[in-house]
């Protein structure tokens, strides 16, 4: 069948057409024409004088319009019942703990901001710049250091009544290649709470605070001070928001990011004890309120090591090696290690069954094993009054000092002079309590000087 002949005239009505059902109209389309229209100015004659030649067009174009209108009249959603919900504001995007990665300036990532209730906001964290000092600065860490900033914004949702701020924040060293797991924690937040001390005037501002609630935004900048010799591991910040008053190494941490590669830190700030600060402008010693004890009291007859069963069987089978340093040989269980020689640590000076790093523990990045044996020129003391005691070790009478469970320094040690002097030069080893302390004292009983 074949339809009727087009014009030219048809085919333009048809493509408007065509082309107006593929285009969704804007819902105020119908009002605005209308208003245009009543807006123009009329004259006498009619609409289509003007038009005359283009009327059978027009018409065509006015159906077809009126049509459309008709049809979005008909499927228009009909307002029936209550206002729907207002749709809630999605929450940020936090960042998955596969991609919180900090390494270079710049770098950006998202975290829940936590108390106890659960997440109260979002914590976002931006990289930036690697610093090897700044000026005037006199490192505190008793280490040669480098720096790490980080411009750090909470942002809440909610009021939270615990505190939240720089406080929460910390770094660890991946000293075992398997990335955060549990490594130790240490604080590395320079500057705040320095004001009065030297180089505080180059801190970047304005620096994160803390211990504050509510639900204000809080910002500022991190900034991490960090040892040189961590530069030779992965470095990782730590976000924890649980309190940790007993030391930052009780801090259970919530989230990780990856902080650093391994590489030369672009400078490092050297720690100068001659250069830290104080009225006279000289190193202020620890005051030594609790000395050895004057005269020097009456030694036990006997030395009678700690009962423990576990101890007597890791003596079953022992090795022994030489510490050129104090000029005895020491025989430990066979089933424990020993260090080798590192700097001015001799070999021989570090005991536990795990395999033992002197290079990491010389620069502070390390945990101390369960026995260690140390030279000291004598035995400055402390704050705290611990126990003393005179021991028989071999031919030497020791000092036995032990720190009580209620004291901040902890475990016991043992001072073996090393000369006709009992107070120095001295031996000393030192047990974590209580597990070394028993291998410790079995290994006293061994040891053997030289001639």
């Amino acid at each position: 069948m074949t339809g009727r002949p087009t014009s030219s005239t048809d085919e333009l009505v048809a493509d408007y057409v065509r082309s107006t059902m593929r285009v969704a109209l804007p819902p105020a389309f119908v009002d605005d024409v209308m208003r245009s229209v009543a807006a123009t100015p009329q004259e006498r004659r009619t609409w289509f004088s003007a038009f005359g030649p283009f009327a059978p067009a027009i018409a065509a174009v006015a159906a077809t319009a009126l049509m459309i209108a008709v049809g979005f009249v008909l499927l228009a959603p009909r307002n029936v019942g209550p206002p729907p919900e207002p749709t809630p504001t999605p929450a940020p995007t936090l960042t998955p703990e596969i991609g919180r990665v900090l390494t270079e300036p710049g770098d950006v990532i998202r975290m829940a901001a936590l108390d106890g209730a659960g997440q109260f906001g979002t914590v976002t964290i931006r990289r930036g710049e690697e610093k090897g000092g700044y000026e005037d600065f006199v490192p505190f860490a008793f280490e040669d250091v480098f720096f790490v900033e980080l411009y750090v914004t909470y942002e809440p949702n909610r009021s939270t009544s615990e505190e939240y701020g720089e406080w929460e924040f910390a770094y660890a060293v991946d000293l075992e290649g398997d990335g955060f797991v549990d490594e130790a924690l240490r604080r590395g937040v320079g500057f705040l709470g320095l004001e009065e001390q030297p180089g505080y005037d180059s801190a970047p501002q304005p620096l994160l605070q803390g211990k504050r609630f509510g639900d204000e935004v809080l910002e500022g900048w991190l900034v991490l001070e960090l040892p040189a010799a961590a530069a030779d591991f992965d470095l990782y910040l730590v976000y924890g928001h649980g309190e940790w008053t007993d030391g930052i190494e009780n801090m259970v941490p919530d989230a990780s990011a990856l902080l650093r590669l391994p590489a030369d830190p672009v400078g490092i700030t050297p720690f100068d004890p001659d250069s830290f600060p104080s009225p006279e402008g000289t190193p202020i010693p620890m005051p030594s309120f609790h000395v050895l004890p004057s005269p020097v009291p009456s030694a036990a007859a006997t030395f009678e090591p700690s009962t423990d069963i576990e101890a007597d069987a890791l003596f079953q089978e022992t090795q022994s090696c030489p510490n050129a340093g104090l000029g005895v040989r020491i025989t430990f269980p066979g089933s424990w290690s020993t260090n080798e020689a590192y700097e001015d640590i001799p070999a021989c000076s570090f005991f536990g069954p795990d395999q033992i790093d002197a290079e990491l523990i010389y620069n502070g990045l390390g945990d101390f094993p369960p026995v260690s044996f140390f030279e000291i020129p004598s035995w400055t003391g402390g704050i705290e009054q611990p126990q003393f005691e005179r021991l028989p070790v071999g031919d030497r009478v020791a000092w036995r000092i032990t720190f009580t469970e209620d004291q901040q320094s902890t475990g016991t040690q043992y001072l073996i002079p090393l000369t006709d002097d009992p107070y120095g030069p001295l031996l000393r080893a030192i047990a974590g309590q209580p597990d070394g302390r028993a291998v410790l004292e079995r290994m006293l009983l061994r040891l053997e000087f030289a001639e």
